[in-house]
C-alpha cells in the first residue's frame, strides 16, 4: 500500500532458510517493486536452520543476498547489521565464530564478493549506497 520505497530490514530469504522473519520470493518482489531495499541479516537464525555455535555462517551470509540480487536486483538489496556487526548474540547466546561476527571483519564480504565476480559499484550498493538512496530521496 506504500507508495514510497519500503525498508525492510533484517529480511533474509525464505527459500534460503525457512526461518519465520525471512520473506518469500512473492514478498521481496513486492518490496522491491516499490523501489525499495531489503536488508540481508547475519543473524544466525536467519541464516540457517540447524548450525553449531561457532560455526562460519559467512557462506550462508552470501547465499542469501545472492539470491536476492539474482530475484530482485542489485538496487534492492542491503545490510542489515544493526548492532549484531559488534557481535552481540540472539537471545541469550553469542556466535563469535562467524566472520561478520565484528565490524572490523566487514571487508572480508567484499573480498569474497569480488572474487565472485562483483562489481565495485554493485558491492557499493549493498554496503550502503541503496540504503542511502532511499533515505535521502525521503
Amino acid at each position: 500500500a506504500s507508495r514510497r520505497p519500503v525498508l525492510c530490514t533484517h529480511a533474509n530469504a525464505w527459500k534460503v532458510c525457512r526461518s519465520q522473519r525471512n520473506k518469500t520470493d512473492q514478498e521481496l518482489r513486492v518490496i522491491a517493486g516499490t523501489g525499495g531495499v531489503i536488508g540481508i541479516t547475519p543473524i544466525p537464525d536467519m541464516l540457517r536452520s540447524k548450525f553449531l555455535v561457532g560455526d562460519d555462517l559467512v557462506d550462508d551470509f552470501v547465499a542469501h543476498v545472492n539470491h536476492v540480487v539474482d530475484l530482485v536486483g542489485i538496487d534492492h538489496v542491503g545490510l542489515a547489521t544493526d548492532s549484531y556487526a559488534s557481535g552481540w548474540g540472539v537471545g541469550h547466546r553469542r556466535y563469535p565464530g562467524i566472520t561478520l561476527g565484528h565490524e572490523h571483519r566487514w571487508p572480508n564480504l567484499a573480498e569474497i564478493l569480488l572474487k565472485q565476480g562483483w562489481l565495485d559499484d554493485n558491492i557499493k550498493k549493498l554496503l550502503g549506497g541503496n540504503f542511502l538512496r532511499v533515505l535521502l530521496a525521503s
